[in-house]
């Protein structure tokens, strides 16, 4: 069901009980157009997540960044949560005008990062940590470790490498953060933001 259809609060109603729903998504960087998620019909859709306490996961490209700091500032009380980290250019190894973009939606207190989705875009099997480490170091600096969420991206992260190493390479990435700070990415920060319940 895509957030622009006029039955969007009726279904929510029917499954915003189950205890697995925690977040919508939509993916957006699948969309031609920059400013689909402008729409007043998505933002009506954005809207009605508020009665149902759900998180919205934003999955775009770095270039929908713009575009996504308007959503963001549409609903000042709605969580939002952008995935994989907007997905920088890594291939092309470019973090402008991808970090300055990051920066500036960081200042929204309501929205947050996943570390995720990072080796899948860089587009070649032999990578390294060095390669991953400026681009997570603006997240970091940026959003803070208190909203700054390690994500899997499993399965996909399969093609590039396997959960296990992608683990590890976040822990290396997150080395010289405080033991409490390591724990709120690790999962602190999702149990927070998504509500997720002890098993």
């Amino acid at each position: 069901m895509p957030l622009v259809s006029p039955s969007v609060p009726a279904t929510l109603a029917q499954f915003a009980a189950h205890p697995k729903l925690v977040a919508i998504r939509h993916v957006l960087q699948d969309e031609p157009d920059p400013a689909y998620m402008l729409r007043a019909d998505f933002q009506a859709g954005i809207q009605a997540l508020r009665a149902f306490n759900l998180a919205y996961d934003i999955l775009i490209y770095d270039r929908h960044l713009p575009q996504a700091i308007e959503l963001v500032d549409q609903h000042p009380e709605q969580p939002f949560v952008i995935d994989h980290m907007a997905k920088p250019c890594i291939k092309q190894r470019t973090i402008e005008p991808w970090a300055r973009a990051m920066r500036e939606i960081a200042r929204r207190p309501h929205v947050c990062c996943k570390l995720s989705g990072l080796v899948t875009e860089i587009g070649r099997p032999h990578w390294t940590v060095a390669d991953l480490r400026p681009y997570v170091d603006v997240v970091l600096e940026a959003f803070g470790p208190d909203r700054v969420l390690f994500g899997s991206d499993w399965p996909v992260c399969l093609v590039a490498c396997p959960y296990a190493r992608w683990m590890e390479v976040v822990r290396e990435l997150t080395a010289r953060l405080s033991p409490a700070e390591r724990a709120a990415i690790l999962g602190e920060n999702a149990r927070r933001v998504y509500r997720l319940r002890d098993a």
